[in-house]
């Protein structure tokens, strides 16, 4: 396999990650953006040694615990293809992925080296998708996803491949003539739970381990799901939670995007469900933090900013804010609690791969945090990390020489992080002010060497 090296600039900032019980506490990140244009990030996981592994469109790559790259392989996955990896029981990696002419399944298993231990591809009668695999509690795989029949006629699928590679058995699952699988887990008993879109309406499959099906259900709805991502988690008391995108419009005409949190029982009646309205345009990534709560990642409008939510176990709205522009593919909590997303950054146009990694510091203790502005690097020659302050409306920005002149002004700024270009600053001390929607301000000192 070809070898490839990844080039990333990494600087340190700082965020504000609100924890499971409600209060502020420091959180420092790292950022990694690699130089090759072109490529978006699709999967993380995290490896031993708190190091991860991440799949992109072109490249699988391993960082350790401050980014550094370990190693690169050269895959060329096809373009729009979807790319998933896993972290096995015996501490190696399996990348799953679609190939082109012909459309059908591909794994590899890597080594913690980034070797390749066996490579295998899958193909039906029908030409498939992938759309998600775990590893089970026997070591075997199960993959979830579709059989493209034709345009308009979609069965979803789920195959099981035991730890050398080889199929063990394939089951299709036909409700409707437009039946896509989107995501599967296994539950606590052994027995496997599948979310599909069933004529773009969401739905659950409850099967054996077997994949013989114990029940299904469809949930119906006024709205129009349009995202083909539907993730789901088993609670603690045995419930399983599903989240989905919809599309609702009003009397005018005026759309809203919706993020639908239901709560079934373990036979898929429903419990309890909420929406959250215009936080999130399109879900790609959600995982169920060890407080059972839920935190999402995505995309909104053409680009524009990652959306960053939490939401608690009774989904209720903890945290929400932009971290910059581009998008989410994947979110993951690791074992001590950090916080890593991978994606794209757009800046002018150009989209490069984009991992960043939000580290708790549980020994720091600052009161009234979400006032503060935080700038790092500081001193800075070349680009300043800011952390503006928690508004519930837009900013503007000022920025003035010590001498109070005003050199740079940004209006109705609303996304939670600010990459400041400062190279075309003399070296000196500057002030950066924030003034919100209510005249509040906040000021910071900034120096740049």
């Amino acid at each position: 396999m070809k070898r490839t090296k990844l080039l990333f600039n990494i600087f340190s900032l700082f965020c504000i990650f609100l924890n499971a019980n409600g209060s502020y506490s420091q959180v420092i990140s790292f950022e990694f953006i690699s130089e090759t244009t072109g490529e978006t990030a699709l999967s993380i996981v995290e490896a031993s040694n708190k190091e991860y592994v991440v799949a992109a469109t072109n490249n699988v790559f391993k960082l350790d615990s401050v980014g550094n790259l370990l190693w690169s392989n050269n895959f060329n996955f096809y373009e729009g293809s979807k790319v998933f990896i896993i972290k096995t029981v015996d501490e190696s990696f399996i990348v799953a992925n679609t190939t082109l002419n012909p459309l059908e399944i591909s794994l590899t298993k890597l080594t913690d080296n980034g070797d390749i231990e066996w490579e295998n591809t899958f193909e039906e009668s029908n030409p498939l998708t992938i759309n998600g695999i775990i590893e089970d509690s026997e070591g075997d795989f199960l993959l979830v996803g579709t059989y493209n029949i034709d345009n308009s006629n979609k069965i979803s699928y789920l195959i099981k491949i035991n730890d050398s590679g080889v199929k063990t058995w394939s089951k299709s699952y036909s409700f409707t003539d437009r039946t896509r699988g989107l995501s599967v887990i296994e539950t606590f008993n052994g027995d496997y739970v599948m979310s599909c879109l069933m004529d773009n309406l969401p739905s659950l499959v409850r099967t054996n381990n077997n994949g013989d099906i114990l029940w299904s259900k469809l949930y119906n709805s006024p709205f129009i799901a349009y995202n083909f991502v539907l993730p789901i988690f088993q609670t603690k008391d045995s419930c399983f939670v599903f989240i989905s995108n919809f599309e609702s419009y009003d009397q005018d005409g005026n759309s809203s995007i919706i993020c639908q949190f239901k709560k079934v029982d373990q036979f898929g009646s429903t419990l309890t469900q909420k929406d959250l309205t215009n936080k999130i345009r399109l879900l790609k990534s959600a995982f169920q933090t060890k407080a059972q709560g839920y935190i999402l990642t995505g995309y909104n409008y053409l680009f524009y900013d990652i959306p960053f939510l939490e939401v608690d176990s009774l989904f209720k709205l903890n945290l929400y804010y932009k971290l910059r522009e581009g998008g989410g593919n994947c979110i993951i909590e690791t074992n001590n609690g950090d916080i890593l997303i991978a994606g794209l950054s757009k800046t002018n146009y150009n989209k490069k791969t984009y991992v960043i990694k939000l580290a708790t510091e549980n020994s720091l203790h600052i009161n009234n945090l979400d006032s503060l502005i935080h700038i790092s690097p500081n001193p800075c020659s070349t680009t300043a990390s800011i952390l503006l302050p928690l508004t519930k409306g837009k900013l503007s920005i000022n920025i003035y020489t010590l001498n109070g002149k005003l050199i740079k002004s940004i209006e109705n700024y609303d996304t939670k992080l600010l990459l400041l270009d400062v190279s075309s600053f003399s070296q000196g001390i500057y002030f950066l002010q924030t003034i919100d929607e209510e005249g509040n301000n906040q000021t910071a000192k900034l120096i740049v060497n």
